[in-house]
């Protein structure tokens, strides 16, 4: 099958799809946002952080940055639920009902992005769970690390949310009858004994890959 690849801006590409014509969407955005503005970047640039962790360089690997989800601000919330509310509403736009929205997000900022998306109309349809060992989390207090060596701040994170949304059926219709005239509604089952599970086991031996566009950005 064959395929293209878009380099524009999301907001952009969606408002001119035709209505009722992606049958499913699955993507891996910013979290928060306040990240890829201007200033941020620059810092992370720059390599004095900003909203971006730079983390330091082990076993001669320079690691690559992340973003400090912990410092966003109330209004930078209010904000992001609202990015998230247009994105959700562009999608519900040009998704075919029954059709499905699969997004990757951040424990820490999820309910935000949930509650955008749920506002712009999309049915929560439940959440995927990847097993993955990532860096945030688990440190000790800042500038106190001897004197509190027994606590983490914060929880150390081993797996990364995935929030499925579909676009709503007819009134009275049924996934049946979604899944006879669309070919959508549903969520393939790996075989007909085993159901579609919310949780993906992490990988095998650990493959080379470059970095991610979002933290390479």
């Amino acid at each position: 099958m064959g395929y293209q690849i878009y380099n524009a801006d999301c907001f952009e590409w969606l408002t001119l799809r035709e209505a009722a014509s992606v049958e499913a969407i699955v993507t891996d955005p910013p979290f928060g946002v306040r990240e890829f503005e201007a200033l941020d970047l620059g810092k992370k640039r720059a390599g004095r952080g900003g909203n971006w962790r730079i983390p330091p360089a082990m076993g001669g690997s320079v690691r690559q940055p992340l973003p400090r989800f912990s410092t966003v601000t109330p209004t930078e919330i209010a904000g992001l639920e609202a990015f998230f509310e247009r994105f959700g509403r562009l999608c519900l736009r040009v998704l075919v009902p029954g059709g499905h929205l699969i997004i990757a997000n951040t424990p820490l900022l999820s309910d935000v992005m949930y509650a955008g998306l749920r506002n712009a109309g999309l049915d929560k349809r439940g959440e995927l769970v990847r097993i993955v060992k990532t860096i945030r989390g688990g440190d000790r207090p800042r500038f106190a690390e001897a004197e509190f060596p027994d606590v983490s701040a914060m929880p150390r994170g081993h797996w990364e949310p995935w929030g499925v949304f579909r676009a709503p059926l007819a009134r009275g219709e049924t996934v049946a009858h979604s899944l006879r005239t669309r070919g959508v509604g549903a969520l393939r089952r790996p075989s007909r004994d085993v159901p579609f599970s919310d949780v993906i086991p992490r990988p095998g031996p650990r493959r080379k890959s470059g970095p991610s566009p979002t933290t390479r950005a």
